[in-house]
């Protein structure tokens, strides 16, 4: 029997794309699951997230996002690898019995890491099939980074998009420490070496250029989502969601009342021939 350690959530080097009410729930689970004894040879159910039927290639697209997520990362927090979504995207690009692939997204985001090279796959498997993205959930953060580089994006009426940004977080448990007698010093060749080591504060310039990488990965995140031809204002990419019919307003999605109308889209539009809804 061993032990899982838990993600390091609070990590400056681990930015995320994600909404902060979901960052909170992952590391609420951290630390009681963290005391949890698994057997080591505990396999996860073999569910591929791509299926095949009528022509249409479904790809599931769920939970936290993570490159090459941890067994606990799976088990607990439900994540989903980016290997296995970009993998199951070739996939779908290259079968001759796939005419068009949808991304079925229930998601509040997950890692920045990861995330370009992702939405950099659906946008190549729209150069070869349509693409339509679609949620009756959640398709927020780094999944809707993903999501606005199909041909379209859709949601049902009470389905939430959005949640545009990036997040760091760092726990300061100096005080604490020095409270219980503990006090942390670092030695390092550089300004920014030991930057947000346990027991540390962070200092007016390291702040500064955190909030620097955090402001450029930002700025990313708006340019992608607005290459696909989304006129998107800057007053909804602040970090908010919305719920489908405002998201439309904002020329985020489209709304639809169920995945079959999504579905029937779809095929139309890989029937007709043509490459954009």
């Amino acid at each position: 029997m061993i032990g899982l350690p838990p993600l390091n959530l609070f990590s400056l080097h681990n930015p995320f794309a994600i909404l902060p009410d979901a960052l909170v729930d992952m590391h609420s689970r951290t630390a009681p699951a963290a005391r949890v004894q698994w057997n080591e040879n505990y396999e996860l159910e073999d569910k591929p997230i791509l299926t095949v039927e009528d022509g249409i290639g479904s790809v599931s697209i769920t939970g936290p996002l993570m490159r090459k997520p941890s067994l606990f990362a799976q088990v607990v927090y439900g994540a989903t690898d980016f290997d296995e979504i970009v993998a199951s995207l070739e996939n779908a690009a290259n079968d001759p019995g796939v005419r068009a692939i949808l991304l079925e997204i229930d998601s509040p985001g997950g890692t920045v890491n990861g995330t370009p090279e992702v939405a950099q796959a659906v946008r190549e498997a729209a150069r070869v099939k349509p693409v339509y993205a679609f949620t009756q959930g959640l398709m927020a953060s780094a999944a809707y980074w993903i999501g606005s580089q199909a041909d379209a994006v859709y949601a049902t009426p009470s389905a939430m998009l959005g949640s545009i940004g990036v997040i760091v977080s760092f726990l300061d448990v100096r005080g604490a420490l020095e409270g219980m007698g503990y006090k942390m010093e670092v030695f390092s060749s550089g300004k920014f070496k030991g930057m947000g080591l346990p027991g540390t504060s962070l200092t007016d310039e390291q702040r500064e250029h955190i909030q620097a990488r955090i402001e450029e990965t930002a700025n990313e995140f708006k340019a992608a989502v607005r290459a696909r031809g989304r006129k998107i204002p800057d007053e909804a990419m602040e970090g908010q969601v919305f719920y489908a019919r405002e998201a439309q307003k904002y020329n985020l999605a489209g709304t639809v009342k169920n995945r079959a109308e999504v579905v029937a889209r779809l095929s139309a539009l890989a029937r007709s021939g043509r490459r954009a809804a």
